[in-house]
């Protein structure tokens, strides 16, 4: 995209909380909301990565850190065709939101999404909060 000849770079919404915390459900509405205004944007959700580009990465600590990054280098790639890039993460670390931080720029903006552990838990469709009890 170009306006006067400069390029400008897609805002980067981060939306990171709880796994079932409702990024996913906000980053599609604020999709819709955005398309409804003529607006390019395109959703970058952490669980269509892993499932179809990130294959071998579970939810360690170490694969969590590594999606984080993989996924930002994404938004580097598409931010220059969209206006908006919505990405659904769980980024637990504050030291890999920092580096995302480093590596997009002034055009990120974090979004915790804030959600109660009974909430997650009834939401857990990924069963990472089942206890062995």
């Amino acid at each position: 995209m170009e306006e006067n000849g400069e390029l400008l770079l897609a805002t980067i919404i981060w939306f990171t909380g709880l796994s079932g915390a409702g990024k996913s459900s906000l980053a599609q509405r604020l999709y819709e909301a955005l398309s409804s205004l003529n607006k390019r944007a395109k959703i970058l959700d952490g669980d269509i990565i892993r499932r179809e580009i990130h294959i071998n990465l579970d939810f360690s600590p170490e694969a969590i850190i590594i999606n984080n990054r993989l996924i930002a280098e994404l938004c580097l790639r598409y931010q220059k065709d969209y206006d908006y890039l919505l990405v659904a993460v769980i980024a637990p670390f504050a030291e890999v939101r920092q580096k995302t931080r480093e590596i997009l720029g002034d055009n990120l903006v974090e979004v915790y999404v804030k959600a109660s552990l009974e909430t997650v838990v009834k939401r857990d469709s990924k069963g990472l909060y089942q206890t062995n009890v």
